[in-house]
């Protein structure tokens, strides 16, 4: 550790080691003792009689845990920050901060995740047992059960997204009676699925009401069928509804 020749230099120990009195500087062939432990990586042991104090180096770990707390990665926030600290603890790093940030920033995403989770959850209606609707709520057309009330416009057209479910005994004007296989086969587009839908829907309407009988005057077949990316999956289910066109009711439609 001999002093480097130029300008005015002092000697500057980690900071895990016995700190020398200011002005120190080692003698000739001097080494340090062993059980110190080890400087670290890159520390310069000579620098500048002007320069401020020494500064131990960012911890890249904690730096790591910062960027995993941004982008919302819990699990290795958790795995470099455990690091990161070990180094910091030993005086080998500084960045104690920034894990303790990026810990911070998970935390943060945990807590969106769950308002975000509760809010999905609260939006559905409520089900008994049973699987009866005993509150409203928004659901999507292919989360229908057979019985299910709704609460449509009075035109239903494109990709219906949400729909909402009522209980029966409140006004609605539609009613979910069955749920049929659409068809086999490759997806045959929107306009097509949803007529062949309808189709499959229409030929349940006799078991429905009990009788062979088209549709029943003032009301209208529905027909929710799954769409491209179910289909592709394997879904090729419609539900089948039957919507008052004069005004809402409550209870069974067939009883109207």
């Amino acid at each position: 550790m001999t002093s480097p020749s130029g300008p005015s230099y002092r000697f500057v120990c980690p900071p895990t080691w016995p700190q020398p009195p200011a002005g120190w500087v080692p003698p000739p062939g001097w080494r340090p003792d062993p059980a110190w432990g080890p400087a670290p990586e890159g520390w310069q042991f000579w620098q500048p009689a002007e320069a401020g104090p020494a500064m131990v180096p960012t911890d890249g770990f904690a730096i790591a845990t910062l960027v995993a707390g941004v982008l919302g990665s819990f699990i290795f926030a958790g795995i470099f920050g455990g690091v990161s600290l070990s180094r910091i603890r030993r005086g080998l790093r500084r960045g104690r901060n920034l894990v303790f940030i990026g810990w911070g920033l998970c935390g943060l995403w945990l807590v969106a995740v769950i308002v975000l989770f509760s809010l999905l959850s609260a939006e559905g209606p409520g089900r008994a047992p049973s699987g009866e609707i005993t509150a409203a709520g928004k659901i999507a057309p292919m989360s229908l059960q057979i019985g299910d009330c709704l609460t449509l416009p009075a035109t239903v057209g494109g990709a219906v997204v949400k729909v909402d479910a009522v209980p029966c005994s409140s006004a609605h004007n539609a009613q979910v009676f069955n749920i049929v296989n659409t068809g086999s086969g490759p997806y045959p587009g929107e306009n097509q699925a949803t007529e062949m839908g309808l189709t499959a829907c229409e030929s349940e309407l006799g078991a429905f009401y009990g009788e062979e009988t088209d549709i029943k005057p003032g009301t209208q077949l529905l027909s929710f069928t799954s769409a491209e990316a179910d289909w592709n999956r394997g879904d090729h289910t419609s539900r089948c509804l039957v919507m008052a066109l004069d005004g809402s009711f409550t209870g069974d439609i067939r009883d109207r």
